[in-house]
């Protein structure tokens, strides 16, 4: 923290910081992909000065603005509880990428400590059945690397997408804990796009055949990959660099070595939507009771 801090400081405003707090709370973060949290308080991410002054201050007091406000230009839900906040992202690398930006610039401004992100979303299974919750050990791209490329004023940049090995270990046992559901720690595998990139036969494009698709699988499978989605590289690189420990849980929907289409009935996908984020709840209350 110490290090993003230093790094940061540089880009502060003189007119946004003078404003804000000067003590702070230590503040627990968990992510939620297009799922809103419980809490009435509700708020916006933009990039402006003034918007992450108000912001960074409502959250500093843990409220998000008076009771019939209007926000406008929303592209983020943030929901707020006294240790606890909840985002919402859109779908891939570019919509988290922005939101991640605009949420560690938030945090430090409000002068948050000891943060632990975690995100929740779901995915498509690898050799396991659907319904199973994965645990990722570390986000690899599509040739199987742990690394998140991207291209920084012309030049490759490459980060770290390893995730905090004590933080799997204690979502394992809130897993364990729980006894709800099958629950794995396996690399994810994470792609610029939902078809191709993921090796399905039913997009508009595809230049492989079904024999190719399946041995692409079963090389992740032998890779250690269990699923695949589309975020977990760049938050795990993203949280790296700045020093922040970082999970990913997803429960898969399908087993996409026996195919590309979502077959169970959306009662059924309803509950599995809820797995992590059951499991994620756990471990926070176990956090909480805890300090």
């Amino acid at each position: 923290m110490r290090r993003w801090r230093k790094r940061h400081r540089q880009n502060r405003g003189g007119g946004a910081t003078s404003q804000l707090p000067s003590l702070a709370a230590a503040e627990r973060v968990e992510k939620r992909e297009n799922v809103c949290g419980a809490s009435h308080a509700r708020g916006c991410l933009l990039p402006s000065n003034s918007s992450l002054l108000v912001l960074s201050c409502h959250l500093f007091h843990g409220w998000c603005g008076p009771k019939g406000s209007s926000i406008r230009q929303l592209r983020a839900n943030l929901h707020t509880s006294p240790s606890v906040r909840f985002l919402n992202h859109g779908m891939g690398i570019p919509s988290i990428a922005i939101m991640l930006h605009e949420l560690i610039k938030l945090l430090y401004h409000a002068r948050c400590s000891d943060i632990t992100l975690i995100r929740i979303g779901t995915s498509g299974g690898i050799g396991l059945e659907p319904g199973s919750v994965v645990i990722t050990r570390q986000a690899v791209d599509g040739c199987f690397k742990q690394e998140f490329e991207q291209i920084v004023l012309g030049k490759r940049v490459v980060r770290n997408t390893h995730l905090d090995d004590w933080l799997v270990q204690e979502l394992v046992r809130c897993s364990a804990d729980l006894g709800e559901f099958p629950t794995v720690v396996g690399n994810t595998m994470c792609t610029l796009d939902f078809y191709e990139g993921q090796g399905r036969l039913d997009g508009a494009l595809c230049s492989y055949a079904e024999k190719d698709k399946q041995e692409y699988l079963r090389a992740a499978y032998e890779a250690g990959i269990r699923n695949i989605e589309m975020e977990s590289s760049v938050f795990a690189a993203m949280c790296n660099a700045c020093g922040l420990r970082a999970a990913v849980v997803c429960v898969t929907l399908l087993n996409r070595l026996e195919g590309d289409q979502i077959s169970s009935p959306h009662e059924v996908l309803v509950e599995y939507q809820q797995r992590p984020q059951r499991l994620v709840g756990h471990f926070i209350k176990k956090c909480l009771a805890a300090s």
